[in-house]
């Protein structure tokens, strides 16, 4: 027998490479701006304006993605909210940049708590959740918010690992 374990062999985790799991979460953000893109197509030309909301959106990542899918979209209005102030500020740079040098519309950043979310009730038509809910000690007064905040018909994507 061996001196020493063998994790890549025990644990499927330790077995995938980085770039196997890179492979997984990029195929993730694009599926994501796909189906939002699909959503705000299905929209009547009477009523093109719509909200979208990244809960838990880190510096932008995945919103930025989405944004990209969508910039042809020009009414609708795109946030970012995140507890973590820092990251929140990096995201509103980076929006700042893309809106003076490459003449895009605003994503607007801002610091907030899921469980008390800054946006009047029925106001919002897009939601996105990715990777946040697992981390909450109860999700679920997160999700009745974010029930309180989505438009009758409105979408909320909600994706753990």
């Amino acid at each position: 027998m061996s001196e020493y374990q063998d994790w890549s062999n025990a644990e499927k985790f330790f077995a995938r490479s980085w770039s196997h799991i890179f492979y997984f979460w990029k195929l993730r953000q694009v599926m994501l701006a796909n189906t939002v893109k699909n959503i705000l197509k299905q929209r009547s030309s009477d009523d093109m304006s719509a909200c979208v909301v990244d809960l838990g959106c880190g510096p932008g990542t995945n919103l930025f993605d989405v944004y990209d899918a969508c910039v042809d979209f020009e009414q609708v209005q795109w946030f970012g909210l995140d507890l973590n102030q820092r990251e929140a500020a990096m995201g509103a740079a980076r929006s700042g940049y893309r809106v003076k040098e490459r003449h895009m519309q605003p994503i607007h950043f801002m610091s907030g708590d899921i469980f008390k979310l800054p946006f009047a009730d029925n106001s919002v038509d897009i939601l996105i959740s990715s990777e946040v809910v697992e981390h909450l000690p109860d999700p679920l007064p997160a999700l009745r918010e974010m029930q309180r905040v989505l438009k009758t018909g409105g979408y909320a994507m909600v994706t753990t690992p």
